[in-house]
């Protein structure tokens, strides 16, 4: 069959032929009377030549307990806005950090980036890390929460290098250990828990308990020197400067 084929049909501002619109609305129909067994995919609602869709990783294979989804390339560019399953995913588990605080750790995403994260690790009591302050990062795909986040240290701290990938069994290291259900709650607490391990992988180092208290005890100085950190976590620069205010103030009464 040969076809006489409008220009016009490539201009994104034109409306799809009847005939591809109806065949595609069968097709979908079909779908939903008689589905797949381990795939689900729709249209999109705004233009149904752009389809989606997802493969649960069969039973018996390596891809088995996965999610694998066809993503829109574009989705990568930094122009783009993140897909809204990511957008909602993050804002649920931003509701759940504010409304059930983990201890000793603070975090949110960037007012103008959901799918980058910025934390805070407050050294725990009882090891070297004490009164430290542990900036961190998390870089979330588009395709989160079926794909897992790349994590980062700021901070010095003697257990990470700092500003490389980590490679933990959450992280985009390991995508075939990932499991959607994990939370930013549950990725936090699994970072601060390796941390206070000895456990060594790509990303982590070794050294003394005293090099980590020296530089638990310049940790703060360290992230005010950081023009980032500031700029994420407010709070904590109008914190030490009023601590070093009332220290000035004691200071002078000496």
């Amino acid at each position: 069959m040969i076809a006489a084929i409008d220009p016009g049909l490539n201009n994104p501002t034109s409306s799809p032929p009847s005939m591809a619109v109806k065949r595609l609305k069968s097709d979908y129909k079909s779908l939903i009377e008689d589905p797949l067994p381990s795939i689900t995919a729709h249209p999109l609602p705004e233009n149904i030549l752009e389809w989606h869709f997802l493969i649960f990783g069969a039973e018996d294979t390596p891809y088995a307990g996965m999610m694998i989804a066809a993503i829109d390339p574009g989705l990568n560019s930094p122009t783009s806005s993140p897909p809204s399953m990511a957008v909602k995913r993050l804002k649920s588990d931003y509701k759940s950090l504010i409304e059930d605080p983990l201890p000793s750790i603070t975090a949110h995403p960037l007012p103008e980036n959901i799918l980058e994260w910025h934390f805070l690790i407050f050294g725990a009591e009882d090891t070297p890390y004490a009164g430290g302050y542990y900036h961190g990062k998390l870089v979330f795909p588009p395709e989160f929460p079926l794909m897992p986040p790349s994590i980062y240290m700021i901070t010095p701290s003697g257990r990470f290098i700092t500003d490389r990938r980590l490679c933990l069994s959450i992280s985009d290291f390991h995508p075939e250990s990932w499991n959607p259900a994990w939370t930013v709650s549950a990725i936090l607490m699994a970072i601060m828990s390796f941390m206070n391990e000895k456990t060594m992988t790509h990303g982590a180092i070794l050294s003394t308990d005293d090099q980590k208290i020296k530089l638990a005890q310049s940790s703060l100085e360290f992230n005010l020197n950081n023009p980032l950190f500031r700029r994420v976590f407010p709070e904590l620069v109008e914190m030490s400067q009023t601590v070093e205010s009332d220290e000035e103030s004691e200071d002078d009464q000496d």
